[in-house]
């Protein structure tokens, strides 16, 4: 399959889409980073890598790149014109029309679903819109909170591969999901069609609202986490529906 012209934004609900990066944002996504190193270095190995803005604005030039020459897709998350994170399918293989995700949000912004959206997004468009047959996450064993998104998008535990990643001082045993094209045609694909038309808000509140045994202390806590990122969103002067 010959690679195809990429897209720069999709997307995901209102107040929330997926956009490739400018220049621009690379002071925020170095923020971003900076803000969340700790955070992030407990299972990402490529901190270190990134120490000023200019880091951060090679990172998005190379993106860029890639995404012309049709070998990556690399996508900033956001919600209003805030940055929370990234989202990414690694190797694109046209030829085998499979790829990986990657991903990562900063620690404020979790809790909400938004990543799960994101790939969800990001999923749809591969197969759907490119064509691509097999999806790929790899997740350390441990990280439970990136082991989740696939498990919720109804991805199949395929093994683990031992001592896959070397981690600053120490190797990582990588779980692999994988869903097929096949498998999307069900639940997930047609939730995350009817979830991108409610505002970012009001589809949290209803997931909380059908999930079981969730009870209303922890229904509570998520959506005060949402009303909270409305309330940094307008400190910044940000509308939380543009994107």
């Amino acid at each position: 399959m010959a690679p195809k012209r990429l897209t720069t934004h999709l997307p995901v609900a209102p107040g929330m889409c997926l956009r490739e990066m400018r220049a621009a944002d690379a002071s925020a996504l170095f923020a971003l980073t900076a803000a969340n190193r700790a955070h992030l270095k407990r299972w990402l190995p490529w901190l270190d890598g990134v120490r000023t803005a200019a880091d951060s604005r090679k990172f998005i030039r190379q993106s860029q790149q890639r995404r012309v020459r049709g070998e990556a897709l690399t996508f900033g998350v956001f919600v209003g014109s805030q940055l929370a994170g990234v989202v990414e399918a690694h190797a694109l293989d046209w030829e085998n029309r499979q790829t990986t995700l990657g991903y990562w949000l900063g620690k404020e912004f979790e809790g909400q679903g938004l990543m799960t959206r994101a790939c969800a997004r990001l999923i749809a468009y591969l197969l759907a819109e490119l064509g691509f047959h097999r999806i790929g996450i790899h997740c350390a064993v441990q990280n439970w909170k990136s082991r989740a998104i696939p498990e919720r998008l109804g991805f199949r535990q395929e093994g683990v591969l031992r001592q896959s990643e070397w981690l600053y001082d120490h190797f990582v045993d990588h779980v692999v999901y994988a869903r097929l094209a096949g498998a999307w045609q069900g639940g997930s694909r047609r939730e995350a069609r009817a979830d991108s038309k409610r505002p970012v808000g009001e589809a949290q509140e209803s997931a909380l609202k059908t999930r079981g045994g969730m009870g209303r202390e922890a229904r509570t806590s998520r959506l005060s986490r949402h009303e909270r990122l409305r309330t940094t969103a307008a400190s910044t002067g940000t509308e939380l529906r543009e994107c």
